[in-house]
């Protein structure tokens, strides 16, 4: 399985299914330029293991990091691209930033509960026992 399919949702691999990507085999295409830096972004966001470690962790301004820097190429690959490069890029950066969404709000309602159990109302509001 190509990595682009390991990182994509589940909605975007299958339409990938249905069609050939376009230098898949080569080391040295876009495709697989993308899917390297897509593969570090999903790694960052616990999504996949490290292609180093094949541990999972979350690191969430490492993914914002390569979210922006995917995005920046994107931007500046604006009109260069074929069609499927291009819904490929597209379908990547959209399940990622999804990812993203998702950790972060994971995280802020994880801290919620923590702050929750480690201080009570009279704390928070600053009241003596």
């Amino acid at each position: 399985m190509c990595v682009v399919h390991r990182i994509a949702g589940k909605k975007f691999a299958d339409q990938l299914d249905d069609e050939e990507l376009l230098g898949a085999d080569d080391p040295a295409s876009f495709i697989n330029f993308l899917s390297t830096l897509a593969t570090n972004a999903a790694a960052a966001l616990g999504a996949v293991p490290h292609p180093a470690t094949g541990q999972r962790s979350l690191d969430l301004d490492t993914g914002k990091y390569w979210l922006d820097v995917l995005a920046m190429i994107k931007e500046k690959t604006k009109g260069n691209l074929s069609p499927q490069e291009s819904r490929i890029f597209d379908g990547l950066l959209a399940d990622l930033r999804m990812q993203y969404v998702t950790m972060v709000r994971a995280t802020e309602e994880k801290l919620k509960a923590q702050a929750a159990q480690k201080f009570g109302a009279a704390d928070i509001l600053g009241k003596k026992s």
